[in-house]
């Protein structure tokens, strides 16, 4: 038999803000909870676990589909990579 988490739980879990969580089920990139009375939540802990594992390739893939969407607009913009966050930094 599966665990149920609560909310808290999840965030200890995967280190993502409330907002956070709920941003990303909006968009389903986040394993959906099960309704447990009318205001009330639980995620499966199997499910959270199965999403960390799998988080290193799908964050790298994320990460390049930014960046690559950055640099693109950057340069349909006529702006360039200059002027990037990271180049501003100093």
């Amino acid at each position: 038999m599966d665990v149920l988490i609560d909310r808290r739980r999840v965030e200890e879990m995967t280190g993502l803000s409330r907002s956070t969580i709920y941003n990303m089920l909006a968009k389903g990139t986040f394993p959906k909870p099960l309704r447990v009375g009318i205001r009330a939540v639980r995620w499966r802990q199997s499910a959270i676990t199965s999403w960390i594992n799998q988080l290193p390739e799908t964050l790298l893939l994320s990460l390049f589909i930014v960046a690559k969407n950055y640099i693109q607009e950057g340069y349909q913009n006529g702006i360039g990579t200059h002027h990037s966050p990271l180049a501003q930094r100093s």
